[in-house]
């Protein structure tokens, strides 16, 4: 009980997405800039399909779970879990065909 203000519930998708993303800079792996071209070009469908499906509502989020803050009905945070999502996916990737193609090369 009492006001709990927006700053006090950073989420944890925005600092999970930051931290990897610090992480992999800091790695200086090859696919960040394909990575953030890819995840520029899949925003398209995102706002369309998360944005009917919020604004019927097919799909509600319970504001007290999240930051508020919303782009048209969309949560900020559903922003930051695709791109989680989508960075793990690449990066577990990149990770496995580089270890198979140093196999390869070691023999």
């Amino acid at each position: 009980p009492g006001m709990v203000m927006v700053s006090q519930r950073l989420p944890a998708a925005f600092i999970a997405f930051s931290f990897m993303l610090l992480l992999l800079s800091i790695l200086k792996v090859k696919f960040l800039q394909t990575f953030f071209l890819a995840y520029l070009i899949q925003l398209i469908p995102f706002f369309i399909i998360n944005g009917v499906l919020t604004s019927l509502p097919v799909v509600m989020y319970n504001s007290r779970f999240n930051s508020g803050i919303r782009a048209y009905t969309i949560p900020v945070e559903d922003f930051a879990y695709t791109g989680l999502l989508m960075l793990l996916n690449v990066a577990c990737y990149e990770w496995f065909r580089s270890r198979s193609e140093h196999a390869l090369r070691t023999g």
